[in-house]
C-alpha cells in the first residue's frame, strides 16, 4: 500500500487495525505512541481515502463515548490526485460564470473608461 501525499503515520495505522481488529483513536495512538491529536488527524485523513471506516460502535460511559475505526479491504483505493466534491464543483462554476458576466457586461459606452482611447485607436 502506497501513500500519495507522504503519510507518515497511515502505513503503521492501518496495519495496527488490520491485525488487531476495531479501535478507539486513544487505543490506536496508546499503541502506536504518538499524539491523540496526530492520530486523530491521519484517521480522518485515511477515512476521506477509503482505508478506514467508522464502525457505528461506541466505547466507554453515556457522556465520554468514542468512535471505534475499523481497516477496510481496499486495492489501491486512493486517486492520484484530490477528488473535489459536487458542492465544491458547483462553487466553483457559479464563481467563475460571475466573473465572466461582470467581464463580459462591464463596458458601458457613456461610462467613464481609462482605455477609452486604446479602443479608439485599436478600432
Amino acid at each position: 500500500m502506497k501513500f500519495a501525499g507522504q503519510e507518515k503515520h497511515g502505513p503503521v495505522i492501518i496495519r495496527f487495525l488490520r491485525d488487531h481488529g476495531p479501535h478507539t483513536v486513544r487505543e490506536v495512538a496508546d499503541a502506536i505512541k504518538i499524539d491523540v491529536a496526530i492520530c486523530n488527524k491521519a484517521l480522518r485523513r485515511m477515512m476521506a481515502r477509503g482505508y478506514i471506516q467508522a464502525t457505528g460502535e461506541y466505547r466507554g460511559e453515556a457522556k465520554f463515548r468514542a468512535q471505534m475505526y475499523c481497516y477496510v479491504d481496499v486495492e489501491d483505493h486512493e486517486l492520484p490526485d484530490p477528488v473535489m466534491d459536487d458542492f465544491e464543483r458547483n462553487r466553483s462554476i457559479a464563481a467563475a460564470e460571475r466573473i465572466i458576466s461582470n467581464l463580459r457586461g462591464a463596458y458601458i459606452p457613456g461610462m467613464f473608461d481609462p482605455f477609452r482611447v486604446l479602443r479608439a485607436q485599436v478600432s
